[in-house]
């Protein structure tokens, strides 16, 4: 779950750099990063000015002053690319389930479905499997090749 939330706020974090990358380029400036809180307040501002009376009301108001509001402060580009490595890193790698042996890629059936090997005969002619066609007398002599 946290390397599924990581990645959306990495593409969050690559979502505002293009923003801010075109936005120099059409006003002729140097990339300025805009802080977390002004994104926050363009694309949702009722969430962001409800939130700090949830958090003051319900026991939490000692973590808006001085963490969220350093928090909204921050640049967003570079703050979002750190949070998503950290809840990566968090995430952890992805362990395999265990899972059987595989079985050989040459040979995918089982004991059961796999065929007798072809046997010749007395006579030097193939025996007729059914991979095989049965050779007729006007097939020619069959050679051995070494």
């Amino acid at each position: 779950m946290a390397r599924l939330l990581a990645f959306i706020i990495f593409g969050l974090a690559i979502a505002a750099g293009a923003n801010e990358l075109i936005a120099a380029r059409d006003l002729g400036k140097d990339v300025h990063f805009l802080p977390i809180g002004q994104y926050w307040f363009q694309i949702h501002q009722d969430s962001l000015t409800k939130l700090q009376p949830v958090l003051e009301n319900s026991g939490f108001g000692m973590v808006w002053d001085p963490l969220m509001l350093w928090i909204l402060l921050q640049p967003a580009v570079p703050a979002l690319a750190i949070f998503a490595i950290i809840l990566w890193l968090i995430g952890g790698r992805r362990r395999r389930a265990a899972r059987p042996a595989r079985r050989s890629r040459t040979n995918n059936k089982s004991p059961e479905q796999r065929e007798a090997p072809a046997r010749r005969t007395g006579e030097g002619i193939p025996h007729a499997g059914p991979h095989r066609p049965a050779h007729s007398a006007q097939s020619g002599p069959v050679r051995r090749m070494r």
